[in-house]
């Protein structure tokens, strides 16, 4: 069966990205966009555009970024097609990875929430490459210290992560955790939400700590809050339960 012209392109280019070859990426991409132009390949033009946003970030080439960026979501924003919003979703996540590069953190937020609107469901690893994304903007309104703004990012995380997570719990739990770490510093938000908050994400750690025990990070923070907010129980249980996986762990590691 002859192979379509977008998929020699991506044989292409991810053998170059796996060589680390994105200046000859480059090259190779610019000649695809030409002929996805002459074609009229909209799903050939669109996925190329994506890639170059990739090889500019990677070569530095931040101009180069920002136009490939505009010239994608301008056709994105055009593009009426139910039966590639899969596709589509993951180019504005591009977008989103090139504006936060950018600092654009605004646009980049819009991109997000299209991604969002366009899919109902992602496979694991999917979500993950979406998680980082909620990160990079919480941190940023975090670090301009518009902590309403970062409340809002993890709130939309969690519905986000609620609704597609069947196996992965720790990105709700993740959130929640950002989520309290971020109300602290709202002198006005209500203390027992945090409260509400922190024991729901000590909830789902409790629950599958052999799951997620390799996010140690998020259990340290959970112990840490529970005893601030005096959960001295909820806190104790959690610790025992880990202290039995690590022995167990280490004596599963003895014996093989």
């Amino acid at each position: 069966m002859k192979k379509s012209l977008l998929d020699l392109m991506n044989e292409e280019t991810n053998y170059l990205f796996r060589t680390k070859q994105y200046e000859k990426a480059t090259e190779s991409l610019l000649d695809y966009k030409q002929k996805a132009l002459l074609l009229s390949d909209y799903l050939l033009y669109s996925t190329v555009l994506s890639k170059l946003i990739i090889c500019y970030a990677v070569l530095k080439e931040n101009e180069e970024e920002t136009n490939t960026i505009d010239s994608l979501l301008l056709f994105l924003d055009s593009i009426n097609d139910n039966k590639s919003q899969e596709i589509i979703a993951s180019m504005y996540l591009n977008c989103v990875s090139g504006l936060c590069n950018n600092k654009d953190y605004t646009r980049a937020l819009s991109c997000l929430n299209k991604a969002y609107n366009l899919i109902s469901e992602l496979d694991d690893a999917k979500i993950e490459y979406y998680a980082e994304y909620y990160d990079e903007l919480g941190r940023y309104y975090k670090s301009l210290k518009n902590y309403p703004k970062a409340v809002n990012i993890y709130i939309e995380a969690i519905d986000l992560f609620t609704k597609l997570d069947s196996n992965k719990s720790i990105f709700v739990a993740k959130n929640y955790i950002n989520l309290v770490l971020t109300e602290i510093y709202i002198k006005s938000f209500p203390v027992d939400k945090i409260k509400q908050h922190i024991l729901k994400a000590y909830k789902i750690l409790n629950e599958h700590v052999d799951i997620n025990f390799t996010n140690i990070p998020y259990y340290t923070e959970v112990l840490r809050e529970l005893k601030y907010f005096d959960f001295t129980d909820e806190a104790e249980e959690l610790k025992e339960k880990i202290d039995i996986y690590n022995k167990n762990k280490l004596k599963n590691k003895a014996t093989s």
